[in-house]
């Protein structure tokens, strides 16, 4: 930078000429004579891209800065709510002054409604709920999380897809591809854990912060039980049809695909996890039947008759699961049981005449080797009961899905010759 202070004519690089105007003083400058941004005066600088203040050259300010002709240098651009304090070099706001919240680097405000005293009141961060029985300035939540100083030591303060309806919460990274939030709802510190983004578990392990839900794609978890084991989705599979995975803490097992019990870690070590028979034909924790030891299978009460299961799954005409009997020789029809939710929800077929309700014109018979309602008319499309919804088809090919027992009102219509829409 050149610097010209006074009236010196030794400063002078040489007198103006013809056409040529003065500067400083009545020289030229060398580089460029620019105007002085806080005096008004004339000085003369380096380059046009410097900015004169104060009587000095100052460099240009990066993208990030502007420049201050106050303290004649360069300084971020306000972010609204950041404190003069709370900017980096590269101007990301790391503070904010009392009446905002620190979020993703911008400030942002906690409002609060709907209470009168004490923690009854509602508080949103830009229109999104935060907190749920909060004080008047969002602390002290019964539910959720508004503000950073609130978050334990070591996490921080962001903004989240919504768990529960609230869209912030404290968030531990656990190493650099898992991460877990907390939302606090006033029992244990819950935290909802993610792996490159994607939800796989929860937790209640604050230290480890190690899988407590779920397995999130940790197969050690399984081969430490068994060096054999293998993880399919969210389940350790072991090579004796048994599946599990964390529920609570604690191993959910299921045998063949019925929930068994709750086993522990040594249990599954020793084999001695499901090996209960009767535990085996469980539907659900609170809902099973019992194994009958001489045909091997499960057997069921379902509208006021027996039902029988096998414990195996068995593949039948494109279809997975255990064949279902009224009795022990009326096959009626075939479900996968680790999505069974209750013991009318089978996946093709009917195995009760209560359950299937037959509507007039049709008859509680065999449809296509499982027990369904069988429309009556001849040369109608044959309607069966399969994955939750009926469907339909003439002469071995589908004509539509979602129907009723005639093959009318179908959602989906592959065949409008034999079967028609909810539309017609």
């Amino acid at each position: 930078m050149t610097f010209y202070f006074g009236d010196t004519d030794g400063l002078c690089s040489h007198t103006p000429g013809q056409n040529e105007e003065a500067c400083v003083h009545g020289c030229v400058c060398d580089g460029a004579c620019l105007t002085d941004e806080k005096t008004g005066d004339n000085v003369c600088c380096d380059n046009n891209t410097q900015k004169a203040c104060n009587g000095a050259c100052y460099d240009e300010c990066d993208e990030n800065h502007r420049f201050d002709t106050d303290s004649c240098s360069c300084k971020c651009f306000p972010i609204p709510g950041c404190a003069d304090d709370g900017y980096t070099d590269d101007c990301q706001c790391t503070k904010c002054t009392g009446d905002y919240e620190l979020l993703n680097g911008t400030c942002k405000t906690v409002t609060c409604s709907g209470g009168t005293t004490g923690n009854t009141f509602n508080c949103n961060i830009d229109g999104l709920r935060c907190g749920y029985n909060c004080d008047s300035n969002g602390n002290n939540c019964s539910i959720g999380v508004c503000h950073a100083e609130n978050c334990p030591e070591g996490e921080k303060f962001v903004k989240i897809n919504p768990i529960s309806g609230y869209t912030y919460a404290c968030r531990k990274e656990v190493s650099a591809d898992y991460v877990c939030d907390i939302i606090f709802n006033g029992g244990p510190a819950l935290h909802y854990c993610y792996k490159n983004g994607e939800f796989c578990c929860r937790t209640t392990n604050t230290t480890t912060f190690e899988c407590t839900d779920g397995l999130c794609g940790d197969e050690s978890r399984c081969t430490d039980l068994k060096s054999d084991a293998t993880l399919v989705e969210n389940y350790c599979s072991f090579s004796n049809n048994l599946t599990c995975t964390l529920v609570n803490g604690s191993w959910e097992c299921y045998k063949y695909g019925y929930y068994c019990e709750d086993c522990t870690d040594a249990q599954i070590k020793n084999d001695t996890c499901c090996t209960d028979p009767n535990k085996i034909c469980r539907v659900s924790k609170d809902r099973h039947g019992s194994y009958n030891a001489t045909t091997n299978r499960c057997e069921y009460t379902v509208g006021g008759e027996t039902v029988s299961c096998t414990t195996t799954d068995i593949t039948e005409n494109g279809l997975v699961g255990q064949i279902c009997y009224v009795g022990t020789q009326k096959r009626c029809g075939i479900y996968v049981s680790k999505n069974y939710s209750s013991q009318t929800n089978y996946l093709c077929g009917r195995c009760s005449a209560t359950e299937a309700n037959c509507p007039e014109g049709t008859e509680y018979d065999l449809v296509n080797g499982y027990y369904d309602c069988k429309n009556k008319a001849t040369n109608e499309p044959i309607c069966r009961y399969q994955d939750n919804r009926i469907s339909c088809s003439y002469n071995g090919n589908s004509c539509g899905d979602d129907c009723d027992y005639f093959g009318h009102n179908c959602k989906k219509l592959y065949d409008s010759s034999h079967c028609t829409s909810s539309a017609n």
